[in-house]
């Protein structure tokens, strides 16, 4: 699955509002917390996947 579709109906979240730590799907306003992925309104139900990711010395690394 991309990484950037809300789990409800796969509308693309970079479309979205973000705004501090929630993204809001443009399409039916499922919001998400874009530090976990978890759901905090629906119609969404399932949490996005997401990785944990550190800077070390000026490069960008993830935890795959």
């Amino acid at each position: 699955m991309q990484q950037s579709l809300c789990t409800h109906a796969f509308a693309l979240l970079s479309d979205g509002w973000l705004e501090d730590f929630v993204i809001e799907c443009p399409l039916h306003s499922a919001r998400f917390d874009v530090r976990d992925g978890a759901v905090l309104a629906s119609p969404a139900w399932d949490s996005l996947l997401c990785y944990r990711v550190r800077v070390n010395d000026g490069v960008v690394e993830v935890h795959l």
